[in-house]
C-alpha cells in the first residue's frame, strides 16, 4: 500500500494518484517516464478551392501559398505544424515547447489565417476557411530521450 502525502489515504501499489483526493503519489510520475502537459491542437481547412477532377499539380500549386501562410503563422506564434493533409493543416501548441498562453496563441493563428483566406476569397471568389481548436491534457512519453542523450554525448 502507498500512503498519500496529502490526505493520508491508503492506495494500491499500482495507483499513481490518490484515490481519495487525486494528489500525485510520491515518485509515481517520475518512474513512469512520462509527463503530462496541456496542448492546444488547431485544425485549419481551406474549403471550396478545387472541384472534382482538378489536376493534382494545379491543386498543389494552389495549396502551396496556403500551406506557407499557415506554417508562417503557426511558427510566428510558437506552435508546430504537425502535418498538412491536402487543404487541412494540423498544428500543435504546447509541445514540444510550452507557453502559458498557448491557447490564446492558437486562437490568434486561427483568426489570422481566417482573415488572410478571407482576403484571398474576395479576390478570387473561390475559397473560404474553417478552423477549430481544442486544448486537452496529454501524456508525453520520455521513451527514447535517454538514448538520444547518450547518442549526443558520443
Amino acid at each position: 500500500m502507498v500512503i498519500c502525502p496529502v490526505c493520508g489515504e491508503e492506495n494500491p501499489e499500482r495507483a499513481r494518484f490518490c484515490l481519495a483526493c487525486g494528489a500525485p503519489l510520491e515518485g509515481r510520475e517520475e518512474s513512469s517516464g512520462e509527463e503530462r502537459r496541456l496542448v492546444t491542437v488547431v485544425f485549419c481547412e481551406l474549403v471550396g478551392l478545387g472541384e472534382t477532377g482538378t489536376d493534382p499539380e494545379e491543386l498543389k500549386r494552389s495549396l502551396d501559398p496556403y500551406h506557407a501562410l499557415v506554417r508562417q503563422q503557426v511558427t510566428n506564434y510558437g506552435g508546430t505544424v504537425d502535418k498538412f493533409m491536402g487543404a487541412t493543416a494540423l498544428s500543435v501548441f504546447g509541445a514540444p515547447v510550452a507557453h502559458e498562453d498557448d491557447p490564446e496563441r492558437a486562437l490568434r493563428v486561427t483568426l489570422n489565417v481566417r482573415d488572410a483566406v478571407h482576403q484571398l476569397a474576395e479576390s478570387t471568389r473561390t475559397c473560404a476557411s474553417r478552423s477549430a481548436s481544442a486544448s486537452t491534457p496529454v501524456r508525453r512519453s520520455s521513451v527514447g530521450r535517454a538514448s538520444a542523450r547518450r547518442s549526443a554525448r558520443r
